[in-house]
């Protein structure tokens, strides 16, 4: 069994409390066993950024929320994948339209 990551989610109810148990879970369909899906995350509104820095060339992938669902929309792949552990995806942030990605370990 692959042993890769996931991504425990949890609405809030509407008393303002928090649900005992996940809500959703986000799985990757297409890691290899490195573990590092869900090493770093953003979210804003009904899109959600999930990092796997972890892989030898780093993937960020989007999901919206669309039909009570959250549905991979994009995967992000590392521009410099000659360079392994780069740590592309270490650190996501989203705004609006513009989703930002670290990639800390690219060479000059």
């Amino acid at each position: 069994e692959l042993q890769v990551g996931s991504v425990y989610l949890f609405k809030r109810n509407a008393d303002g409390s928090w649900p005992e148990h996940e809500t959703g879970i986000i799985r990757p369909t297409d890691c290899d066993n490195d573990r590092g899906f869900g090493s770093s995350l953003a979210i804003e509104g009904n899109y959600l950024l999930i990092g796997n820095y972890k892989t030898n060339s780093g993937r960020v992938y989007l999901y919206t929320f669309q039909d009570n669902e959250w549905k991979k929309q994009f995967l992000f792949q590392d521009p410099t994948p000659s360079a392994p552990y780069n740590l592309f995806g270490y650190v996501l942030a989203i705004s609006g339209s513009t989703a930002a990605i670290s990639n800390l370990n690219e060479g000059v």
